[in-house]
């Protein structure tokens, strides 16, 4: 059977196009290199069952490749590249945290306002309608009263997140007052979460008990209601390419081992920044030598991740974390500024769940105060008193583009079905460890606000996004897609995902993932209406 289009990855970005082109009448393929899942039920079970729980455990519901050089990637240095993603119907949007800020406007422009890296081929306000299709397709929870710098033409579909308690006690603290000029204030975070579902777990990652944040499965089923197929265990392995330049068919591996091929009118790769351009590197012929999609030599390169400073104290008195979502509040006015001229951005969270991600609280504590001999009443009074303390402050910082940062293919090693592996090579540069140490010193500021001791700064850690390996451009020498995500190259070929990101700003980047894959499942489908 020839389909309208053939979908690599089930992810958020391949499942909201296979449902847009799906409900108007496209005959949808997705192949999936995972598995589908079991019910929440299960998983929900499976998770308090393992014994090592942390946010991202290694077990059978979470099945990602691993940053360590034992794992997946091979690394080559000379910082490692951590961000790790998820094989299966669904994709990472099982294990995250839901926070959705849309991207500011001067993040689109970072060449042509700051004079650093590139800007975009699209602007905030061509893509602005999109962010509120995307808001209202995830079921966004958010302040409709604040922008964040991100001007809105409509309100956010759900109420905003309640503040926890930790999060006004960090209000109390920080609000009306100044870092380097800048004015603070912790505000709601916009997430993808229904806040009258969420019974505040704090384990949205590795998983939502409850339901309340949103997957990606959901329109994985919605597509599936509107005729879209789901081929599961099904690894992308090469794009075969005609005479004319056109994508003519997908081969595929199942997990048996066996090769088969699919075709399709058009080709749509949502496999993320990794997987995406390791198989366009994997598509080279003889008339391709740099493979799919890649005349410009720049597929693989640009691999940007938004750096994390974390930072973890005792406050002064009680601020009663290990309630609410992961994250529900932050500080944003740091995201844009004159200083980007000098060092990158950055969005600070404020997390829920104490040093849980700092050194695996509050099991960690429980156990660090039996070594101490402690039992008994005192033991008690004691994890009280050091639990309801524990704060810990996540900033994500923005990273430049940097050809040398890329993913290529291994000339020697393959992983269990024979593929090569992705091979990286990753350095953060003076512009990131100059916001990373901008972001320390606000953590410091912040503790001595709350009279915190007991002080401990680490980093960089992943920001576990993936961005940057094809990315977006008007010039087809220096750039893979166009603003509409089609390939330069092949007229019947677009990739999505934050692989098309020219810049990463310093917002997560799912919100401006869903924007720009629904708008090019609408161009895709208006092609197809062409014949």
């Amino acid at each position: 059977m020839k389909y309208d289009v053939v979908i690599v990855g089930a992810g958020v970005a391949g499942a909201l196009a296979a449902y847009s082109l799906a409900k108007n009448g496209a005959r949808v393929l997705i192949l999936e290199a995972g598995p589908w899942y079991p019910g929440r039920g299960e998983l929900v079970q499976r998770m308090h069952a393992y014994p090592g729980r942390t946010p991202y455990p290694d077990h059978p519901e979470t099945p990602r490749p691993t940053f360590l050089d034992t794992g997946y990637y091979i690394q080559t240095g000379p910082d490692i590249f951590g961000a790790p993603y998820e094989r299966g119907v669904g994709g990472s949007t099982w294990h995250w945290s839901g926070s959705c800020p849309r991207l500011l406007p001067n993040d689109f422009k970072m060449q042509s306002r700051y004079g650093k890296a590139v800007d975009w081929a699209i602007d905030y306000e061509e893509l602005e309608p999109w962010y509120c299709q995307a808001e209202a397709e995830l079921g966004m929870a958010g302040d409709s009263e604040n922008d964040a710098g991100s001007p809105r033409s409509q309100p956010y579909p759900r109420r905003p997140i309640p503040k926890t308690y930790l999060d006004k006690s960090v209000a109390r603290a920080v609000d009306g007052s100044t870092f380097q000029g800048i004015p603070l204030k912790v505000e709601s975070i916009p997430k993808a979460r229904d806040p009258d579902r969420c019974l505040g777990s704090t384990s949205c990652s590795p998983l939502c008990p409850t339901g309340a944040k949103y997957e990606a499965i959901i329109h994985v089923r919605k597509a599936i209601d509107h005729g879209a197929i789901v081929r599961e265990k099904s690894i992308a392995s090469r794009l075969d390419v005609d005479g004319s330049g056109r994508i003519s068919s997908v081969e595929y591996l199942s997990w048996d081992g066996e090769k088969h091929r699919v075709t399709g009118r058009f080709y749509i790769l949502a496999a993320h920044g990794i997987e995406t351009a390791k198989l366009l590197l994997m598509s080279r012929s003889d008339t391709l030598p740099n493979g799919v999609a890649n005349s410009s030599d720049q597929v693989g390169r640009n691999l940007m991740d938004h750096p994390v400073q974390v930072s973890s104290a005792l406050t002064e008195k009680p601020v009663y974390p290990y309630r609410g979502p992961q994250i529900s509040a932050g500080i944003e006015t740091l995201r844009d500024g004159p200083f980007r001229k000098d060092r990158s951005a950055f969005l600070v969270d404020i997390v829920n769940n104490g040093w849980t991600w700092e050194n695996g609280a509050p099991s960690s504590t429980l156990e660090t105060l039996l070594g101490k001999k402690l039992f008994g009443e005192e033991l008690r009074e004691r994890l009280q008193s050091e639990l309801h303390r524990q704060i810990l402050i996540n900033t994500e910082t923005e990273q430049l583009p940097h050809a040398d940062n890329r993913v290529v293919l291994s000339r020697d090693q393959v992983d269990p079905m024979g593929l090569p592996r992705p091979e990286i090579h990753f350095q953060l540069g003076g512009y990131e460890h100059k916001g990373m140490k901008t972001a320390r010193l606000l953590h410091e500021y912040i503790f001595e606000k709350m009279g915190a001791t007991h002080i401990s700064h680490s980093g960089p850690h992943t920001g576990c996004h993936i961005m940057g390996t094809y990315r977006m451009g008007a010039n087809p020498k220096d750039s893979v897609v166009d603003k509409n995500l089609r390939t330069h190259d092949h007229k019947n070929l677009f990739l999505l995902g934050s692989g098309v990101f020219p810049t990463g700003g310093a917002a997560n980047p799912t919100l401006t993932i869903a924007a720009l894959a629904l708008r090019a499942a609408s161009y895709v489908s208006a092609e197809l209406k062409k014949g």
